[in-house]
């Protein structure tokens, strides 16, 4: 498992939710609507931070928590065979060990390996971080707003219409 791995693996899986909207609201109570709104708004939040590989690794696996701890995004996105505990458990042994290497980095504990190649590419690197955010950003907000938009269409069914006995 590596960094490249959980960022894309979050983001198919909201691309899949943005290529179906219909059939994600049908595999979902309204609890659980209501559950994914809070945590995707609350990650949108933190991702207002975000300055670093590392934490978009760390939104990354938010996201990916958030469909596996779902039931019912679980059962349409992800294998019944997959054993969710431990993918959850290597990404945060990973997460954990990026950084504590970070770190290390920051107080010149730990020296990052320049080469030729990596002369120069940090301006690259960042337009790639940051193009990838966008994207992981867009499709997060797609995803919680076609929440809300179910959540009220279900509310307004509910309510009896002026007039109507």
């Amino acid at each position: 498992m590596n960094a490249d791995e959980i960022i894309t693996s979050a983001v198919m899986l909201l691309q899949q939710i943005t290529d179906d909207p219909d059939e994600a609201q049908r595999h979902l109570s309204d609890a659980e609507r209501t559950g994914a709104i809070a945590t995707l708004s609350s990650l949108g939040e933190q991702a207002a931070g975000i300055h670093d590989a590392a934490g978009l690794l760390t939104l990354a696996d938010g996201i990916l928590r958030l469909i596996e701890d779902t039931p019912g995004l679980r059962a349409w996105l992800i294998a019944k065979k997959s054993d969710i505990a431990s993918r959850q458990l290597l990404r945060s042994r990973f997460i954990a060990k990026e950084t504590v290497m970070r770190e290390k980095r920051r107080t010149g504990e730990a020296q990052p390996r320049i080469t030729q190649a990596s002369i120069g590419d940090g301006d690259q690197k960042s337009r790639d971080l940051q193009e990838r955010l966008d994207f992981i950003l867009r499709k997060m907000y797609e995803v919680r707003d076609g929440m809300k938009q179910a959540l009220q269409d279900a509310t307004d069914a509910d309510k009896p219409r002026p007039g109507a006995r």
